[in-house]
């Protein structure tokens, strides 16, 4: 090796083009290596074309090539063009803003010239060289970016969106690339992650980084772009350069993907296709509290509307209810990912089994399909998971730490990975899972002028329900709702292969017993969250309503639990009846939910708008013919599916006031509307009929009515407050 080919994307660098040149010129590389400069001009429209002309007829002694696009193509496009041209042995990409340093060459080059790497990564993280302090959440969204990565790619990078990247020539140039614009770091860290023996490397690097002013280039929009990119050129691209014989994606060859594919398809076609929101209540406030909160900052830090949840999901909440709906489609689909990923990291034989019986569980894509919160916690836990299987600990326990954040049961969580801690004395670890809570006490101060408002403000920590009680079988009756009854046999199954493979010394010998990580992190947490919400629904505490769609939360660890059960039984048959017996109970998983049953889907029950939204429906259609101007006046409700009919801030006390608090103030205005259902209105607001009929001060205008699944008659009334 004797040459190195650095290559240089430009695009209107007048400042800083020349100056780098400068720096790399004064670079005296080891090893006796040739310097050749591959400038690339993305169709700059400032003087850098004619600055770059005036240098290189100025410095004839310097190898330098430059090209140029009459359009500009990005970052990319760019290097790709670049590459083509390039003659050196080695290849390194060299930005033009001067954020990194040519003086770090020699550096990158050690592993290479050594002959211990194919490929040399720069990082901003890890080293003692110089670091500019910028931006927060910039590094907060390189560090998720190359987490991200990491877990599809199976590398350990610290920087995966650094911009120094040095790759041996022949590799580089043996790469299909498409990306035009920045997707170009996650593209390349997938492909040649799938090249069998690669070595690659990575070198603690100076970072002098720009802010926008002073001309950085890269915004929000490549961020979701470096996702997409990530998720395409991982998962769903598979990558005919090579042979993937030791990759961690053979998408044709893997019923997992086949399956995640299938539930995002058919996702989005009922996203579309079916009106009906998960339920009535909790799915509509979520999705307001998201659409609101860019006006209503203090909203970021509302316990109830769930911390985390608002935060990310609030840029679709942006587009409506539809939004709402792909933002929990993509995250139920990630959650089937990364609970596939944990089956194999787990070892459990056909870990596609995980993702089939997530897939095939009636509850998940009913909820998928709303406002509600459980998908992103089961995507939160199951991610978190992951990175404590794949011993990523410091990582695992800080994201484990927000769970509480994505719901407040994320705090039965954390006291299962404590006493894990404990048993396995990872004492040094244990502040780390109140890293959330000091995160957001910090964060909300600001809001709440309270150090301790995590904690006081807590909607569930009170040793009531407003709901009453329940019985202890409750959640264990309810069980075939959420999953199914073929699942629930496997699930018995599951549970009963843990304990005798944890327990049944006398049945299995040591070496077959399950590891400490599965104990816990599977078993141990979701009988801990199941027994949790149990006691909770038949104490009559924690503001419980027995929501058996809470068990969505847990649902990785319900399949994982049943892809275990699965393989139990199947290892009691024979070669030809362990076939007969995956099949015919595969048959019937994939096959349940479309029976005739009770458990099985319902058009118009799961998928379609309930009877009381409806109804509301109509009094919508019918106040904005009768009353046109009617957002001229406020409206008293409870029921928060009439905000979205009417367009109405429910947050805005001059367009909406509860019923409850008017009725407890009694302030009613003049020419206000009141919506009374038979619901909410009852039951969050304290406010029967009677009350409305019977009090001469509101006027009965109509009554709308719609019959339910079930076939009762649901009704909403509408009221105008006397002049």
């Amino acid at each position: 090796m004797n040459r190195l080919s650095i290559l240089i994307p430009v695009y209107n660098e007048e400042k800083t083009i020349i100056l780098l040149l400068d720096k790399i010129n004064q670079v005296a590389l080891h090893y006796a290596l040739e310097k050749e400069f591959i400038i690339v001009d993305d169709a700059s429209s400032d003087t850098t074309p004619l600055l770059l002309k005036e240098y290189i007829e100025a410095h004839p002694e310097f190898n330098i090539q430059y090209l140029r696009h009459e359009k500009n193509k990005g970052k990319g496009a760019c290097l790709r063009t670049g590459i083509e041209r390039a003659s050196g042995d080695m290849i390194l990409i060299q930005d033009a803003d001067l954020e990194y340093d040519p003086s770090d060459y020699n550096a990158l080059l050690l592993p290479m010239m050594e002959g211990k790497a194919d490929v040399v990564f720069g990082s901003r993280f890890i080293g003692g060289r110089p670091h500019r302090i910028l931006f927060f959440w910039h590094s907060i969204g390189n560090k998720i970016l190359t987490f991200f990565s990491n877990m599809l790619t199976n590398l350990n990078l610290t920087d995966m969106e650094n911009g120094y990247k040095l790759f041996r020539a022949d590799i580089l140039k043996s790469i299909l690339l498409v990306e035009n614009r920045f997707g170009f770091e996650p593209e390349i860290t997938a492909k040649i992650s799938r090249i069998p023996d690669i070595r690659i490397y990575e070198v603690g690097i100076a970072y002098y980084g720009r802010t926008y002013k002073e001309g950085k280039k890269i915004n929000w929009k490549d961020g979701f772009r470096a996702v997409y990119s990530i998720s395409k050129y991982n998962i769903f691209s598979a990558d005919k350069t090579f042979q993937p014989g030791n990759s961690l994606f053979q998408f044709k060859n893997n019923p997992a993907y086949w399956l995640m594919l299938l539930f995002f398809i058919a996702g989005l076609a009922l996203i579309f296709l079916a009106k009906g929101t998960g339920d009535e209540g909790d799915s509509i406030i979520h999705y307001l509290y998201a659409k609101h909160a860019w006006q209503n900052p203090e909203f970021f830090f509302n316990h109830w509307a769930k911390p985390v949840f608002v935060l990310t999901a609030s840029p679709f909440a942006q587009f409506g209810i539809e939004g709402m709906k792909l933002f929990n489609l993509l995250i139920s689909t990630s959650a089937l990912y990364f609970s596939f990923l944990c089956a194999r990291q787990l070892k459990v034989p056909y870990p596609w089994l995980v993702p089939l019986a997530m897939v095939f569980s009636p509850w998940l894509i009913i909820i998928t399909l709303s406002g509600l919160t459980e998908p992103l916690f089961a995507l939160w836990m199951i991610a978190g998971i992951y990175a404590l299987l794949k011993k990523k600990w410091t990582f695992g326990y800080i994201w484990l730490s927000f769970l509480p954040f994505v719901r407040s049961e994320g705090l039965i969580i954390l006291c299962v990975l404590l006493v894990y801690q404990v048993f396995k004395k990872h004492y040094r670890y244990l502040p780390l899972l109140l890293v959330g809570h000091l995160f957001y006490a910090i964060a909300g101060y600001f809001v709440h002028n309270d150090l301790l408002w995590v904690l006081n403000t807590m909607s569930y920590a009170v040793w009531y329900s407003a709901y009453g009680q329940g019985n202890w079988m409750h959640f264990v009756h309810h069980m075939p709702e959420v999953i199914g009854k073929v699942l629930v046999v496997f699930l018995l199954l599951g549970l009963m292969y843990g304990f005798l493979r944890k327990l049944g010394r006398f049945f299995f010998s040591q070496g077959n017993a399950i590891s400490d990580e599965e104990l816990f992190f599977v078993y141990g947490i979701f009988i801990a969250y199941f027994l949790g919400h149990t006691a909770f629904w038949a104490l009559g505490i924690f503001n419980s309503f027995g929501l058996v769609r809470v068990l969505v939360g847990v649902l990785p660890l319900i399949a994982i639990i049943c892809a275990r059960g699965f393989n139990f039984a199947a290892s009691f048959s024979g070669s030809m009846l362990y076939r007969i017996v995956m099949y015919v109970s595969l048959l019937l998983v994939m096959t349940y939910p479309f029976f005739n049953s009770k458990y099985s889907f319902n058009w118009q029950r799961d998928f379609q708008l309930k009877a009381d939204q409806l109804a509301q429906e109509k009094m919508g259609s019918f106040i904005k013919h009768q009353f046109p101007d009617y957002k001229k006046h406020a409206f008293y409700y409870e029921a928060v599916y009439v905000s979205v009919v009417l367009d109405i801030n429910y947050f805005d006390s001059t367009e909406h006031k509860r019923l409850r608090n008017a009725f407890e103030k009694n302030d009613f205005r003049a020419g206000a509307f009141i919506v009374w259902d038979d619901w909410f209105a009852p039951m969050e607001g304290y406010v029967e009929e009677k009350h409305l009929d019977e009090d001469g001060r509101f006027e009965f205008i109509q009554a709308f009515e719609e019959i339910n699944f079930w076939k009762v008659k649901r009704r909403v009334k509408l009221y105008r407050v006397r002049n």
